[in-house]
């Protein structure tokens, strides 16, 4: 199964989804920071990123950028609250080669994805 990195800064949105992930026997490791991540990054090769934009702000977006330089093939799924979204899209499009996807990270069923 994968190893997936989640990176957000409000506890409630990983635990929303991490119960349905371990029961996948995925491997999950969380950190708040970009900061962290950015630590983790260079010891731990995750299989998959799922990344907050808004990470503290809006670091997410600069570190979705630093992802992609240092590992460009490494997939990142944009999760974040949908109703934010309208107000991201110049920014998603810009960057959007260097995405995997985005879902509203309230609805776990949506991040059912078959990760081999």
């Amino acid at each position: 199964m994968a190893n997936i990195l989640i990176l957000e800064d409000q506890p409630s949105i990983p635990e929303s989804f991490q119960g349905e992930m371990l029961k996948q026997g995925h491997s999950l490791a969380t950190l708040y920071n970009a900061g962290l991540a950015k630590v983790y990054l260079k010891h731990a090769e995750p299989d998959l990123v799922l990344l907050d934009p808004c990470l503290n702000g809006f670091e997410g977006w600069d570190l979705l950028g630093d992802i992609k330089k240092s590992y460009p093939n490494l997939p990142v799924l944009i999760v974040t609250d949908f109703a934010k979204i309208k107000s991201w899209i110049p920014e998603f499009l810009r960057l959007k080669p260097a995405t995997g996807g985005m879902v509203d990270g309230r609805e776990k069923e949506r991040i059912r994805l078959p990760i081999t």
